[in-house]
């Protein structure tokens, strides 16, 4: 089957891009290119974050700038582009453009990744009356983060897919036809897989508990209560943000791909905190960790995803997360084990090319 993915870049991850792939080698969309490949379906990509009428590399880089020096103004002016996307001539010129690719590689699916705002409805009207189904992979709480794009031409997606129960009662709640919690995130067992590093690899990426993500305000709190073990910390600090002084000398910069992956087969315990706006699902650190070999302490998972104490091991508070990283790092080979648990089963039931494979049986 031919399959268009409609997806973006984002301006901060233009760095990492290679020229023979439509994405960094690790962000999620080219693992769904893989997968949908070894499903046997044909795919072309379209990527509408990519300039049209300002110079591409000169938008990457004034995005990037404005984004690191004025946050606020920054943040300000996305929310005024969105609200207005109609507006946007650029969105014009992208929206002609994906026309003439329907038109010419006529997909029997599309699939749309979510936070679009730089399009128009007149593409998504063609591509129904070609008989394309059209569904949506998107990982936020649509009350809080659905743009208005999105919002504005829900009509038009078949199906939204979500990877938490409540976001998919949600996008109902704004007049979604269908909607699947399955979830779509997952891991590519050829990139996320345990690996042999050397003394000095773990000694300088590894330590006995470890978090790798986005430093939110909330996620600092908890992390300042752990700063008397061994602790790393790795991620992106959003420019709106800063970072505690009293995690400074934990931190060890951002981690992306083949880095992360390392970081992960490094430690002892992973920290995953999952967002406040998946109340149910989980994120892509769920399967990340254990699909890398790693032991997972996660604030919450989905029984049916991972069996607790098993496969996975799950605090509710900040106090039950101390007591249980001291526990298992008493315990190594009762963290061992579930650690292999964990692995076994992402790479058996976790896998983009499964997950997308029972995506594609119900749209």
């Amino acid at each position: 089957m031919k399959i268009l993915l409609v997806a973006k870049v984002p301006a901060y991850f233009e760095q990492f891009k290679q020229k023979n792939l439509s994405f960094p080698y690790f962000q999620s969309q080219t693992h769904w290119q893989k997968a949908l490949s070894k499903l046997n379906h044909s795919t072309k990509t379209y990527l509408y974050s990519n300039s049209i009428i300002c110079p591409h590399k000169l938008s990457v880089t004034l995005s990037n700038f404005f984004d690191q020096h004025t946050p606020t103004l920054f943040t300000r002016y996305r929310l005024i582009k969105n609200k207005l996307y109609f507006l946007n001539p650029e969105n014009y010129f992208r929206s002609i453009s994906l026309c003439s690719l329907i038109k010419s590689y006529q997909p029997g699916k599309i699939i749309i990744a979510g936070g679009v705002s730089e399009l128009l409805s007149f593409p998504l009207k063609l591509a129904k009356e070609q008989k394309a189904t059209i569904f949506m992979l998107h990982g936020e709480d649509p009350l809080q983060s659905a743009t208005s794009f999105e919002r504005q031409n829900i009509k038009f997606f078949d199906w939204i897919i979500t990877n938490d129960p409540t976001h998919a009662k949600n996008w109902k709640k704004l007049g979604a036809k269908n909607t699947l919690a399955l979830p779509y995130s997952a891991i590519d067992p050829t990139f996320h897989k345990k690996v042999n590093l050397s003394s000095a690899q773990k000694e300088s990426l590894g330590a006995d508990v470890v978090f790798a993500g986005t430093l939110l305000p909330d996620r600092q709190k908890i992390l300042k209560k752990l700063t008397h073990f061994n602790l790393k910390i790795f991620g992106h600090i959003p420019s709106t943000f800063k970072l505690d002084p009293s995690l400074t000398k934990h931190y060890y910069g951002q981690a992306w791909g083949k880095k992360m992956v390392n970081i992960f087969n490094a430690s002892k315990i992973v920290l995953n905190f999952v967002p406040s706006h998946m109340p149910t699902g989980g994120n892509l650190r769920t399967f990340e960790i254990p699909g890398c070999g790693a032991f997972q302490l996660v604030s919450r998972c989905p029984k049916e995803w991972f069996i607790p104490n098993k496969e996975i091991v799950i605090f509710s508070s900040t106090k039950d997360l101390i007591q249980k990283i001291n526990y298992y790092l008493k315990n190594p080979i009762r963290r061992s084990k579930i650690a292999q648990a964990g692995h076994h089963k992402t790479h058996q039931h976790h896998t983009y090319q499964k997950h997308f494979e029972a995506i594609l049986k119900f749209v």
